[in-house]
């Protein structure tokens, strides 16, 4: 199977472009002026198009830009280049989304927006069968890669780690989070590979949310010799709100879960 990953150097795309080198034909896009990848193609989202820079066919394509440093022009622009481009090759689009796209979310940043943009566009251009859409909540990993998407989960790590007192945003019980290992989110991007599942996917799982409380509950739980119970809360500092829909359950089913998150958190902590 070819296989063609847009956006193949970041966080996600890396291990994306790691997994299904290992079993499928990929290429990957990449970026970057100023560090070349020899084995990748080069690709300006929003400038560049994809027919012109490849006249290889793809039977699916996973895109993965981040569209944090793209105007909305640029959004629109290489979304547009994208959904033709899969219809010339007649490829099934996978595309990387966020619970940031969700309308109750979409609204709260230009990030947000940006992705919801992208979402709506893929929907309302491409027929339901050929394309789908994973709406991912907060991924880590344990080799530390996320440490600067994930910078709040670390600091928790760290400060439990160092038995130190906890920073809280002033609303924290407002708040919840929804903490994924990044290699959940590959098999979910297998899945819908193999098994050929089309469509809206709330890729998550509803037993990983968790409010601010119940997660530092858990995590302190990591260090048997954390003493600490003091949280100091950061005055006026306000907390990321977002909505979670309930998951897709078909994800759940089809990649099969036997480990808790707190396996999953005890690995990125022993990184600390």
């Amino acid at each position: 199977m070819n296989i063609l990953i847009i956006g193949g150097t970041g966080f996600l795309g890396s291990y994306i472009r790691q997994y299904f080198s290992s079993i499928h034909s990929v290429d990957y896009t990449y970026a970057s002026h100023n560090h070349p990848m020899e084995s990748g193609i080069r690709y300006q989202a929003g400038k560049d198009s994809l027919n012109q820079i490849t006249n290889k066919r793809y039977d699916v394509i996973i895109n993965n830009i981040n569209p944090l440093s793209l105007s909305y022009g640029q959004v629109v622009a290489c979304t547009e280049d994208l959904i033709l481009f899969c219809g010339y090759s007649n490829s099934k689009l996978i595309h990387v989304s966020s619970v940031s796209a969700l309308y109750e979310n979409r609204f709260s940043n230009s990030y947000n927006l940006k992705k919801a943009i992208t979402e709506d566009l893929i929907r309302a251009e491409i027929p339901e069968e050929n394309f789908a859409v994973l709406r991912f909540t907060q991924l880590f990993d344990d080799k530390g890669l996320s440490r600067t998407s994930q910078a709040g989960l670390y600091y928790l790590l760290k400060e439990i780690k160092n038995q130190n007192p906890i920073s809280i945003f002033s609303n924290n019980k407002d708040c919840y989070r929804n903490y994924m290992p990044v290699e959940l989110a590959i098999k979910m991007i297998e899945a819908i590979v193999n098994k050929n599942l089309c469509g809206i996917f709330n890729a998550h799982l509803d037993r990983f949310t968790f409010s601010f409380d119940e997660l530092i509950r858990n995590l302190t739980g990591l260090n048997e010799n954390y003493n600490s119970r003091e949280l100091i809360s950061v005055g006026d500092k306000i907390g990321l709100l977002y909505y979670i829909a309930p998951q897709s359950n078909d994800l759940e089913i089809a990649i099969g879960i036997e480990n808790n998150l707190i396996d999953y958190f005890k690995k990125a902590y022993n990184l600390i």
